[in-house]
């Protein structure tokens, strides 16, 4: 929030509107057909949402945001956080095993 009000002159909490989990080791154990090491599984899209207008699926899997890679230690909340709420941001994802971008704009949560 500190680093948002003196970035922005305010704050707010930007939306992407995905559930996800992020790949580590105990993912991989119960989920077998995914082979990414790292990033964000795509659980659900809340329709309408900015990830759904984006066109991002479930089972898609999110590598980056603006060139930022998403792991255990960068997860998408916290890379979102740096944003704000109508901002756009360049989504890498893996789906059927290609690598794809698409553009997001960022909405403000409710």
């Amino acid at each position: 929030v500190v680093q948002q009000l003196q970035t922005f002159g305010k704050a707010s909490k930007p939306y992407v509107g995905v559930q996800f989990e992020t790949i580590h080791e105990l993912f991989l154990l119960t989920h077998p057909n995914v082979t990414q090491t790292q990033g964000a599984y795509v659980a659900s899209v809340a329709p309408g949402s900015p990830a759904s207008q984006a066109g991002l699926m479930q089972g898609d899997i999110l590598t980056q945001i603006d060139g930022q890679k998403l792991n255990e230690v960068n997860e998408v909340d916290q890379v979102i956080s740096h944003y704000q709420a109508g901002q756009q941001v360049l989504v890498t994802y893996i789906r059927n095993g290609q690598v794809m971008q698409t553009p997001l704009i960022l909405a403000e949560f409710k």
